[in-house]
């Protein structure tokens, strides 16, 4: 199954020039590596010092691949200069995709990532409730599309990703009493 790796970063201020060239960095180490997919960036739309990364493999093999290349390039700890602290990195296994992969998203759409975690024995119920919600969005104008999968280490956390043409097309997809979070972010890289 495919992997898609989300890792969430809390830029020090006035490092987004950095950010991007770590972006840069990362996907020159890792093109052509057999198993990477693409990797690309996202602002925070309320934050603009927090970045989304989404890189995208064919299996936990080749994202554990990824790493390693990363690690040893250094690419890892040069990043590490721009953040204000640890990034948070999901390997999230995909189980249901429909639509736009992040790197078929245009440069300045919009990304919405909700990670969300069941009670114990309980992630499958709420992937098929995630999977209800995002065919439902399918019609909706500005819908690119999305990802749902489960946190490799907790299978009972799941994520959805959805795909945006702008903000707008986000916040027009929203109920007026959202009962969990949701991040959204616009494409950098």
């Amino acid at each position: 199954m495919q992997v898609l790796v989300v890792a969430f970063g809390h830029l020090l201020p006035d490092q987004f020039s950095t950010a991007l060239e770590y972006s840069k960095q990362a996907n020159e180490t890792l093109e052509g590596m057999d198993g990477f997919v693409s990797s690309t960036m996202w602002q925070n739309l309320r934050n603009p010092d927090s970045m989304l990364l989404l890189s995208r493999y064919r299996d936990i093999l080749a994202a554990e691949e990824g790493l390693n290349r990363l690690t040893e390039a250094g690419v890892l700890l040069q990043a590490m200069d721009a953040l204000a602290m640890p990034p948070e990195a999901y390997r999230v296994v995909v189980h249901e995709h429909a639509g736009k992969w992040p790197e078929t998203a245009p440069l300045g759409s919009c990304c919405s990532v909700s990670m969300r975690t069941a009670d114990p024995g309980y992630g499958e119920d709420l992937m098929m409730d995630l999977s209800d919600v995002f065919g439902g969005m399918i019609m909706m104008p500005g819908f690119l599309g999305n990802v749902i999968g489960v946190n490799e280490a907790m299978p009972d956390q799941v994520f959805g990703v959805a795909f945006w043409t702008d903000v707008v097309a986000f916040n027009s997809s929203l109920p007026s009493d959202l009962p969990f979070e949701i991040q959204v972010f616009e494409r950098a890289t």
